[in-house]
C-alpha cells in the first residue's frame, strides 16, 4: 500500500495567473503548430511497461478497466514511497518520468486520424485511467492530510492531468485539422471524465474551447462542444469574466453554446449540443426547439433521449406538450414519429401513474400495471379537449397508444359504471379506443371493440342523457355571466361531440337500436340551442342510419327538413311577447298608427320612453330573425354536404331550394346572404341547369364581393365546373360567359395583396386545368410566371401548390405538354426581365432572390420531355417493376414543338444576349427521336439552319448546342436529305452579333468529334434533369422541387373544395390544397381510370437513376462514370472519403440514413460496391520510435499516404483477407450485415440491386477452375466466407422477386487514386522496391490471378442493369448468380515482371516465393471464373489485354514514379 507522496523528481503543473496571460499570448501565435515528436532518449523499463499498456489498450475496449488498475499501479511506485522493499536491481522511476512517459502516449495520438478506431479507443482509456487516478488519489488525502482542507488538492493525478493539458492546449491552432481534432477530443473526454479540475486550467479550457467552436471542421466544433457543455453546468446566470479577457471569454458560455446550437451548419454539432447541454430554464426553450430541426436524426435524439431523461413531462408549459407531441407524431421522418409515440406510450404515461422506476437516462425499468386514472391525468395533461378538435394531436395521440400498449386494450372496460360520470377524458379514452378497433392495424382489433363498446340501444340514452344536461345547461347559463358558464359548456359540448362520434361508427343492422338512435337524433336535431357542430354531427350520424340508396336520402332529406320548420317554429313562438309587456306593445302600437298625426303629445316624455323601448325590441327580434335563419341555413348546409342524388328527382330538397336558399340569397342581412350562396353553390352540384343558371351570380360575388366572399366563390366556381364541365367545354357554350370565368381566375392570380384569394385563385384553377376543364395558353403562363416571380414567396400555399401542379400537369397528357413548349419562349423572356428590372429596383434582398434563369430553362425543358409522359401512345413504352422505361419509340414532336418557340424567338430582333444564350442552351438539351414527324423535323431544321448562318450564337456553348441539334435533326432525315451548315463556314453574319470567333470556332471544332447519333433510339436527349440541375447548382436554392414521395396511390380528396378527382397516373394528395373557406361544398367526379394508367412511381420526374455505393473506391470510380456516359444519373456514395455533394456520405450501418438517401435519390438500381477491407489498427505502443505509431515516423513525416507503403513488407501490401482476418466483427458488420440492410431496404422500395461479390467464394483447389456460377462454393478464408453469406443475405431479402443479382468478380485493376487501392497496382510500388540496394523482395509466384479491369467490369454492371430493369416479368426466372473475369492467368511475380518490361527496369531485387504457409488468411492456388452464364445472355465478356492497358497507361504518365 503506497504511504506518502514521494518528494522525488515533484513538480507543481498548476498555471498562474500570470503564465495563463503568456499563454493566451503565446496561442494567438501558434497558428502553424505541429506535433513535435519528442525526444526519445534511452529506452527504459518505464517506457515498455507504459508502451505495452497503451498498445493492449488500442485493440479492445474489454480489458480497459484491468488495464487502467495496471497503469495506476506504476503510477503509484513512480508517486509515493513504496511501503515494501524494492528489488535492488530494479531501475527507479519518478513523478516526471512517468507523466513524460505518459504525455509521449498521448502526443502520439495528435495525428491519428478520424477514421482509425483505435485511437478512439486510447482516449476512452485515457478517460478511464484518470478517472481512476485521480478517485485513488482523493481517498489518499482524505487518509493522509484530514486535517488540511484545500478546496483543490494537489495530488500526482492533478499534476499528470495539468501537465497533459499543458501540452495540448497550444495544439488546439494547429494547421493540421487532425491535430486539432485529436487535441479537442482529448481534452474534451478528460473534462467528461473528471468531476473538477483547478481554476487555471478550467480558464484555459473553457478560452481554447470557445475558440474551436468557430473551426470549419464539423467534428472539431462537435468535440468542443462535449467539452463545454461539461463546463457551461458550472457558468451561473449572467456570469461574466474579467474586462481584459477575449471577447469569448467575456459573454456567458450558455448563451455561446445556446446560439452554435440554433445556428451551426452541422447537424452533427448541434445533435451534440442537444444531448450535452445541462437542463436549466435558461436552455430548455432552444433545446425543445430542436424538434424542429432540419436533421431528422437530430429531431429523433430530442424524442428518443433528451425528452425521456427530462424528468417529468408535467413541468412543461402545456403548450409545449401540445407542441411537441404535434411536432412529432407529424414529422415526416417515420423514425422520429415512431420515437415520439413510444415517448407519449411509454414515458408520460409512466409519468402520471406514478409508480414506475425510471433510470438515469429516462427509460422505464419496469413498468407500471394499466391504470385508468393515469390515462386519464395524462388527457388532461394535454388538455384534451382543445388538442382533440379539429386538427388537434390528441387522436393521433391515443391511436399511436393503443397501439402500442397491449395491456391497456386488454384492461380497459367500458361497463356502465364508466358511462355515469363521464368526462371530457374518460370519454375521449372510449371514442379514441372505438375508432382505433375500427380503423386501426386494417380492422384487427374491430371484435375487440365490438365486446367492449355498449350496443346501440344503450348508447342511444347516454346521448340522450349528455344532450339533455347539455341543452339544460345553455338554457341555466343565459343567466350567468359568460366567464361562468363558458367551461362548464365546453366539456358538456365536447361530452356530446364525442358519444356522436362513437355513434357515427357504430353498426345500425340491429333494428331496434337503428329505430332508437333514429327517432332522437330526429328530436335533438330540432333543438335550437344545439351547437352547430353538434348539429352537424347528428347530421351526419343521421345520414348513416337512413344508408345510402336513394329512398334512404329521401327520407334523410325529410326528416332533416321536418327538423329546420320545427326550428323556425320554435324559435318565432319564443319571440312572440310576454304578458307583461302587453301594455308596452299597445302603446307602441298605438304610436306607430299615430305617426302621420303630428301633435305635441308625440314628442312628449312618455311618446319619446315608448319609442326607444319599440326600437330595443324591433332590434332583438331583427337579431333573433337572423339568428333563426343562419341555423337553418346551418342545417341546410350540412343535409347537402351529405347528399348526391340529383336535385330535382327529391321533393324535398326543390322546397327547400325555393322557400330556405333563394330567400336568404336575396336577403339585406350579409351573413345570411353568404351563408345562402353557400347553400346554393351546394345546390348547383346536384343541378346542371341550376348551376348554369347562377353562374353569373357567382361571378358576380367575386367581382363585387370582399375578400372572404371571393375566396367562397372561386371555390364554388371550381366545384361546380369539375362537376359540369360542359358549362364552359360545350361547343354551344356562350363565349362572353367562358371568358368572364377565365377573367375571374386571372384576376384572382394577381391579387398578391389579398393572399387567401390569390392561394384560392391558385388551386382552384390547377384542379380545373388537371381536370382539363380549363385549357387556356394565358392561364397557364399566368401560373408559371407566378411559380417563378419574386411575389409568390410570400404565400407559401400558393409555391406548394404551383410546385406540384406544373410537373404533374406537363406530364399527365400530350396536349398539356405542347401547350407547356407553346409557351417556354415567353416564360424566359419575361424571366430575363424581371432579373433585368431587379438589379435596376431598389430592392430588399429577400425581395430579388428569384430562380435563375438557367434553372427555369432547365425545368421547362424537363417538363416538355416526351419520355416523361404517364401516359404514351399505344406500346410506345413499356415500363418494369423497377419503374425503368424503355423510350426507343416515343414520339418526340413535343420538344420539336420547344425547339421551334425558342429558336424562332432567339431569331427575333427584341431578344437580347443573354435571353438569346438560355434559349440556345435550351435547345440542345431537347430530344430528338426518329419517331418524330418528318414535317416537324424539317421544319426545325430549317430554323436551326437559318440560326447557324445568321451566326446568333455567340459563345461556345451556344454552337455547341445548335451544332449538336442540327446533326442529329440530319441524322434523322438522312445524310442526303440535306447538306450541314458549319459555323466554321464563312458564312454572312449579323455583324451585331458576332465577336471573339476565331477561338469559339476552334472549340466548336473540336466538340463536334464527340457528337454521335443513336440510329434505333434517340439521337439526342436532355441529359441533365431539373434535379441534377439543383444538385450541381448550389446557388439556386429558391427552388424546391416537388418530392415524388408525395404522389401517393389512389384517389386523393381535395380539402380545398373535398372534392375528389382522378387523374390518370397522378393522384393528387391531400396536401395539394390548402382547407377550403367554403366548408362543405361538395363534389364527386370519378373518371374511369384504364388499370395501365397506374404506373410505377418511381418513375415519375427523373431518368434512370443508378445508386452506387463505395463509389470513392477502385471500382465504384468506374461504375458511376461508366452509367454516367451511358446516359443514367449516376449518384455516388462513400463514408471516409466521401465529398459531398459529388458523392454522398453514407454509414451502411445506419438504416436510416440508407433509406432516407434512397428515398431522396429514387434509384431503379443500386450497384453495391462496397466491401470490407476492415479497419487500420494502430501498431503497438512498445515498438521503438521508427513506427511506435506509424504516422510518426521522420520518413513519413515528408511523404505523401502512397509512400507510407514502403515501411512495410511490400510483397504482403495490401493483403485484404489478412485485414478482414484483423477485425472480423467490422468485415462482418460490412459485409454480411450492411448488405442485408441494403437489399431489404431494396426490395422495400422495388428497387433492383446488383451485389458485387468475389472469386474468394471458392477453394480454388489445384484442377478445379474454372468455377461456374452452378459450382460449390467452399471459401478459404474469413473474406470469402463473410462475402458468401452476403451473397446469401441479400437474395434471401429478394427472394421471389426478382430485384436482386450477384456478380462475381476476381482480382481488380485501373486507374487508382493511390496504389495501394488495388493489389494489382500496388506491384508497381514493389518493382520500383526492388530498385533498393541489397532488396530482396518477396512476392508470390505460385498462386494463379486473372487480373480484371475495372473498367471492363463497370461496364458489364450497365450491361446487367440494363438487361434486367427491361426484363419485366420475366427477370425473376432470370439466373441469381453472374460470373465475370478476364481470361489471362498470372501470378503476382509474372505481373511484376511485366510491369517491370514496361517501366524499363530490371528486377533483380524482386524474389518469387511458392505458397506461402505464414499468411493469415489462407489463399487459393486459381479462383478462375466462367463467362457462360453472362454470355448465355447475350452479354459482351471482352476484355482488355492487361500488357497493352499498362502500357498504354505508363505512356500517358498515370504513375507519377
Amino acid at each position: 500500500m503506497p504511504g506518502r507522496v514521494s518528494s522525488k523528481n515533484t513538480t507543481s503543473s498548476r498555471v498562474s495567473h500570470k503564465s495563463f496571460s503568456q499563454t493566451s499570448n503565446s496561442r494567438r501565435t501558434t497558428a502553424s503548430t505541429t506535433v513535435a515528436i519528442p525526444d526519445e532518449g534511452p529506452s527504459t523499463s518505464l517506457r515498455a511497461r507504459i508502451c505495452r499498456i497503451f498498445s493492449d489498450a488500442q485493440r479492445s475496449t474489454v480489458g480497459h478497466r484491468k488495464l487502467a488498475v495496471s497503469l495506476r499501479k506504476i503510477q503509484e511506485d513512480c508517486c509515493y514511497d513504496f511501503t515494501g522493499g524494492r528489488r535492488q536491481d530494479e531501475e527507479e522511476f519518478g513523478e516526471d518520468d512517468f507523466n513524460g512517459e505518459v504525455a509521449r502516449c498521448v502526443i502520439r495520438l495528435m495525428n491519428v486520424k478520424k477514421t482509425e478506431g483505435a485511437g478512439d479507443r486510447i482516449v476512452r482509456f485515457l478517460g478511464i485511467f484518470l478517472r481512476r487516478a485521480n478517485d485513488k488519489d482523493a481517498a489518499l488525502m482524505l487518509e493522509t492530510e484530514a486535517e488540511e482542507t484545500q478546496f483543490f488538492p494537489e495530488t500526482p493525478s492533478t499534476r499528470l492531468t495539468s501537465h497533459i493539458l499543458s501540452i495540448l492546449l497550444p495544439l488546439l491552432g494547429s494547421k493540421e485539422k487532425v491535430v486539432r481534432y485529436r487535441a479537442t477530443q482529448v481534452i474534451a473526454h478528460i473534462i467528461n471524465s473528471l468531476d473538477s479540475v483547478d481554476d487555471d486550467s478550467y480558464q484555459l479550457i473553457r478560452m481554447g474551447l470557445l475558440k474551436r467552436l468557430r473551426d470549419k471542421e464539423a467534428m472539431i466544433r462537435v468535440q468542443a462542444v462535449l467539452g463545454l457543455g461539461r463546463l457551461a453546468g458550472n457558468e451561473g446566470e449572467g456570469n461574466q469574466d474579467d474586462a481584459d479577457s477575449d471577447n469569448d471569454v467575456a459573454s456567458g458560455l450558455l448563451d455561446k453554446l445556446l446560439e452554435v446550437l440554433q445556428n451551426d451548419p452541422s447537424a452533427d454539432v448541434r445533435r451534440s449540443l442537444l444531448l450535452n447541454l445541462p437542463l436549466a430554464p435558461q436552455t430548455l426553450k432552444p433545446l425543445l426547439e430542436r424538434a424542429r430541426d432540419v436533421d431528422a436524426a437530430t429531431r429523433r435524439a430530442l424524442y428518443s433521449r433528451l425528452l425521456p431523461a427530462l424528468g417529468d413531462f408535467r413541468h412543461l408549459s402545456l403548450s409545449m406538450r401540445e407542441k411537441l407531441l404535434r411536432w412529432g407524431l407529424r414529422d415526416r421522418d417515420e423514425n422520429v414519429r415512431k420515437a415520439t409515440g413510444k415517448l407519449f406510450r411509454e414515458r408520460w404515461i409512466e409519468d402520471c401513474v406514478g409508480s414506475t422506476e425510471v433510470a438515469e437516462d429516462g427509460t422505464t425499468q419496469q413498468a407500471a400495471p394499466p391504470s385508468l386514472d393515469g390515462l386519464l391525468e395524462l388527457l388532461e395533461r394535454i388538455d384534451v379537449v382543445n388538442s382533440a378538435a379539429g386538427t388537434g394531436i390528441a387522436t393521433e395521440a391515443m391511436n399511436e397508444f393503443w397501439s402500442g400498449r397491449p395491456d391497456y386494450r386488454d384492461a380497459i372496460s367500458f361497463e356502465d359504471p364508466f358511462w355515469d360520470q363521464l368526462t371530457p377524458e374518460s370519454i375521449f379514452v372510449a371514442r379514441s379506443f372505438n375508432d382505433f378497433c375500427k380503423e386501426g392495424e386494417n380492422g384487427t382489433f374491430g371484435a375487440l371493440g365490438e365486446d367492449k363498446m355498449p350496443e346501440v340501444t344503450k348508447l342511444a340514452f347516454f346521448v340522450q342523457r349528455y344532450t339533455n344536461d347539455l341543452v339544460n345547461c345553455i338554457r341555466n347559463n343565459r343567466t350567468l355571466s359568460e366567464g361562468d358558464r363558458e367551461e362548464d359548456t365546453v366539456e358538456k359540448e365536447f361530452v356530446v361531440e364525442q358519444l356522436l362520434h362513437i355513434a357515427k361508427a357504430l353498426d345500425y343492422s340491429d333494428e331496434i337500436g337503428r329505430r332508437k338512435m333514429f327517432a332522437l337524433l330526429r328530436e335533438i336535431l330540432a333543438i335550437a340551442e344545439l351547437p352547430d357542430e353538434i348539429t352537424k354531427l347528428v347530421v351526419d350520424v343521421l345520414r348513416g342510419i337512413c344508408g345510402r340508396e336513394a329512398a334512404g336520402e329521401r327520407e334523410f332529406c325529410g326528416v332533416v327538413l321536418e327538423a329546420v320548420a320545427e326550428v323556425h317554429d320554435n324559435v318565432t313562438n319564443d319571440d312572440e311577447l310576454p304578458a307583461e309587456h302587453e301594455d308596452e306593445s299597445f302603446h307602441s302600437a298605438h304610436s306607430e298608427l299615430s305617426d302621420s298625426t303630428p301633435t305635441k303629445a308625440k314628442s312628449g316624455g312618455r311618446t319619446n320612453g315608448g319609442d326607444d323601448d319599440n326600437s330595443g325590441i324591433e332590434e332583438e327580434k331583427a337579431i333573433r330573425e337572423i339568428m333563426i335563419n343562419m341555423k337553418c341555413l346551418h342545417i341546410a348546409q350540412c343535409m347537402l354536404e351529405n347528399v348526391e342524388g340529383d336535385l330535382q328527382q327529391n321533393i324535398h330538397l326543390v322546397t327547400m331550394l325555393n322557400n330556405l336558399v333563394v330567400p336568404a340569397v336575396r336577403s339585406h342581412e350579409a351573413p345570411i346572404r353568404e351563408r345562402g350562396l353557400l347553400c346554393l353553390g351546394l345546390c348547383c352540384l346536384l343541378d346542371e341547369a341550376l348551376a348554369e343558371e347562377n353562374l353569373s351570380l357567382f361571378l358576380h360575388c367575386f367581382t363585387k364581393g370582399h375578400d372572404a366572399l371571393q375566396v367562397s366563390a372561386l371555390y364554388i366556381l371550381s366545384d361546380i365546373l369539375t362537376v359540369h364541365p360542359n358549362l364552359v367545354t360545350a361547343d354551344n357554350v356562350d363565349i362572353a360567359v367562358k371568358k368572364s370565368v377565365y377573367k375571374v381566375f386571372a384576376k384572382g392570380l394577381r391579387a398578391s395583396e389579398a393572399a387567401e384569394v390569390q392561394s384560392a385563385a391558385t388551386t382552384s384553377l390547377c384542379k380545373l386545368m388537371l381536370t382539363s376543364v380549363v385549357c387556356d395558353e394565358d392561364l397557364l403562363k399566368q401560373l408559371v410566371d407566378l411559380f417563378f416571380g419574386p411575389a409568390v414567396k410570400k404565400n407559401a400555399a400558393v409555391t406548394q401548390a404551383l410546385s406540384y401542379f406544373l410537373p404533374v400537369f406537363c406530364r399527365s397528357k400530350r396536349e398539356n405538354m405542347e401547350m407547356m413548349a407553346a409557351i417556354a419562349a415567353n416564360v424566359i423572356h419575361r424571366q430575363v426581365n424581371i432579373e433585368d428590372e431587379d438589379e435596376e429596383d431598389e430592392m430588399d434582398e429577400e425581395e430579388k432572390k428569384v430562380i435563375g434563369v438557367d434553372v427555369v430553362g432547365n425545368m421547362l425543358v424537363d417538363w416538355t420531355d416526351p419520355r416523361k409522359l404517364v401516359v404514351q401512345e399505344a406500346g410506345s413504352v413499356r415500363w418494369d417493376e423497377a419503374g425503368g422505361k424503355d423510350v426507343g419509340t416515343v414520339n418526340g414532336d413535343v420538344h420539336l414543338t420547344l425547339a421551334d418557340s425558342l429558336l424562332e424567338r432567339a431569331l427575333s430582333h427584341g431578344c437580347s444576349k443573354v435571353e438569346r444564350k438560355v434559349l440556345l442552351t435550351m435547345v440542345g438539351k431537347v430530344y430528338i427521336t426518329s419517331n418524330s414527324s418528318a414535317e416537324k423535323v424539317q421544319a426545325s431544321l430549317d430554323l436551326v439552319a437559318e440560326a447557324i448562318y445568321g451566326k446568333i450564337a455567340t459563345d461556345t456553348a451556344s454552337k455547341n448546342a445548335l451544332n449538336k441539334l442540327h446533326l442529329a435533326l440530319t441524322k434523322v432525315l438522312g445524310e442526303g436529305h440535306t447538306v450541314r451548315p458549319s459555323i466554321e463556314e464563312d458564312q454572312p453574319a449579323d455583324p451585331t452579333l458576332a465577336d471573339n470567333e476565331t477561338k469559339a470556332e476552334e472549340e466548336s471544332d473540336r466538340s463536334e468529334t464527340k457528337m454521335a447519333v443513336d440510329e434505333d433510339q434517340a439521337v439526342t436527349g436532355a441529359e441533365d434533369t431539373v434535379l441534377e440541375e439543383l444538385l450541381d447548382d448550389e446557388d439556386d436554392d429558391e427552388y424546391e422541387r416537388p418530392s415524388p414521395a408525395r404522389l401517393k396511390s389512389g384517389p386523393h380528396v381535395l380539402p380545398g373544395t373535398r372534392s375528389e378527382v382522378y387523374i390518370p397516373g397522378f393522384p393528387l394528395p391531400s396536401s395539394f390544397l390548402p382547407p377550403s373557406e367554403c366548408k362543405g361544398i361538395r363534389a364527386s367526379v370519378q373518371q374511369s381510370i384504364p388499370a395501365q394508367s397506374f404506373l410505377p412511381l418511381r418513375s415519375y420526374g427523373m431518368a434512370k437513376t443508378a445508386f452506387v455505393t463505395g463509389a470513392t473506391g477502385l471500382l465504384g470510380r468506374q461504375v458511376l462514370k461508366a452509367f454516367d456516359k451511358a446516359g443514367w444519373t449516376a449518384v455516388g456514395t462513400g463514408f471516409s472519403r466521401a465529398k459531398p455533394p459529388s458523392i454522398l456520405k453514407l454509414d451502411l450501418e445506419d438504416q436510416g440514413a440508407i433509406e432516407a438517401a434512397l428515398d431522396e435519390t429514387k434509384p431503379q438500381v443500386i450497384i453495391h460496391c462496397t466491401t470490407a477491407f476492415s479497419s487500420i489498427h494502430l501498431p503497438p505502443f512498445s515498438l521503438p520510435l521508427p513506427l511506435a505509431l506509424a504516422p510518426y515516423s521522420p520518413r513519413w513525416f515528408n511523404r505523401d499516404s502512397r509512400h507510407f507503403v514502403y515501411t512495410t513488407d511490400i510483397g504482403a501490401a495490401n493483403r485484404f483477407p489478412d485485414k478482414c482476418v484483423a477485425d472480423p466483427d467490422g468485415t462482418r458488420a460490412l459485409n454480411i450485415a450492411a448488405s442485408r440492410r441494403l437489399a431489404e431496404a431494396a426490395r422495400a422500395r422495388s428497387i433492383f440491386l446488383i451485389y458485387l461479390s468475389t472469386d474468394y467464394v471458392f477453394s480454388g483447389a489445384p484442377g478445379e477452375a474454372p468455377f461456374e456460377a452452378s459450382s460449390t462454393p467452399n471459401p478459404p478464408n474469413l473474406y470469402g466466407q463473410t462475402k458468401l453469406a452476403g451473397e446469401r443475405a441479400v437474395l434471401e431479402a429478394c427472394e421471389n422477386t426478382g430485384l436482386a443479382v450477384i456478380l462475381r468478380v476476381p482480382l481488380l485493376y485501373g486507374h487508382v487514386e493511390t496504389n495501394a487501392e488495388s493489389a494489382v497496382n500496388v506491384l508497381v510500388d514493389a518493382v520500383w522496391k526492388a530498385q533498393e540496394k541489397d532488396a530482396q523482395v518477396p512476392m508470390d509466384d505460385w498462386s494463379v490471378r486473372h487480373p480484371t479491369n475495372t473498367e471492363d467490369v463497370a461496364r458489364v454492371i450497365v450491361d446487367v442493369a440494363s438487361r434486367y430493369l427491361t426484363a419485366d416479368e420475366a427477370r425473376v426466372a432470370m439466373p441469381k448468380i453472374l460470373q465475370f473475369s478476364a481470361e489471362q492467368p498470372f501470378t503476382k511475380y509474372q505481373m511484376c515482371q511485366i510491369l517491370a518490361e514496361i517501366l524499363g527496369l530490371p528486377l533483380n531485387g524482386m524474389v518469387g516465393k511458392g505458397e506461402d504457409q505464414e499468411v493469415k488468411a489462407v489463399r487459393p492456388f486459381d479462383t478462375h471464373l466462367s463467362t457462360k452464364t453472362l454470355r448465355d445472355l447475350g452479354m459482351d465478356v471482352r476484355t482488355m489485354d492487361f500488357t497493352d492497358w499498362w502500357s498504354v497507361s505508363y505512356t500517358a504518365s498515370t504513375y507519377d514514379c
